[in-house]
């Protein structure tokens, strides 16, 4: 079946995973209203057209990540729901308030996957696959990172803040998604591959945390590092499908 064909079919978003999606969303933009508060001075007016601003750069951020989560999934024969990690949310926001601002946390949330038995092709699978469950998490994380180094690039150039908060929140889903907590991709990234996991695992948090605060060492460091792990990674899904 062909990609097109696969996503019509299966790329959908129940009820409960557009709830999930705007909580998120609207949980990760209140994390950053709180880190960026802190040092910059606002009117009401300022807070509102910043908040407005983050809210719009986390619907974004958050899609994207949900979006190439199910794409790819399906791409590989897989189905794939989103959850909002709730108990995660809440630790987060209560981080990030009780430290001013100063330590923003919060978590994207989790990817279901389960195989597609009519998309077998005749095979006989057992249970997902280890190998097919790791590459894809990272190749979610990697496109992210890639995403990030870009908003870095636009806002380097133009200087429009808007393309800083989308650089900052990718950069914040990116390394607490690495993190192997509770209900992250890093958990099955860890369970999965634990030599392959702190490989990648540490090249997308220094490349995050960059991001995070909004530092263009991201670019210099990101894109070269970043050609060669997507490399690697088109490697890993070049045998992965032979």
């Amino acid at each position: 079946m062909k990609l097109r064909k696969k996503i019509d079919r299966y790329l959908d978003f129940t009820s409960q995973e557009k709830i999930d999606y705007a909580i998120t969303a609207i949980v990760f933009a209140s994390v950053f209203f709180f880190f960026l508060w802190r040092v910059t001075p606002l009117t009401y007016f300022l807070a509102f057209q910043l908040y407005l601003s983050l809210l719009v750069a986390s619907f974004i951020v958050v899609g994207l990540f949900v979006f190439l989560s199910k794409s790819i999934a399906i791409y590989y024969d897989y189905t794939a729901t989103y959850e909002r990690w709730t108990t995660g949310l809440l630790i987060g926001f209560f981080i990030t308030f009780l430290s001013y601002g100063f330590v923003p946390v919060s978590f994207a949330g989790s990817i279901d996957m389960k195989r597609i038995p009519s998309l077998g092709h005749g095979k006989i699978f057992s249970g997902e696959n280890k190998s097919e469950l790791f590459n894809t998490k990272l190749l979610v994380l990697a496109t992210l990172t890639f995403f990030g180094i870009a908003m870095q690039i636009i806002h380097s150039i133009i200087g429009m803040s808007f393309f800083a908060y989308l650089t900052q929140i990718t950069g914040l889903v990116v390394f607490l998604s690495i993190l192997p907590l509770g209900k992250t991709f890093g958990i099955i990234l860890f369970h999965t591959k634990k030599q392959s996991y702190f490989l990648y695992g540490s090249i997308l948090l220094a490349i995050s945390a960059l991001l995070i605060v909004n530092n263009m060492y991201a670019v210099y460091i990101g894109l070269p590092v970043g050609l060669v792990l997507g490399f690697i990674v088109q490697r890993l899904f070049a045998k992965m499908t032979r």
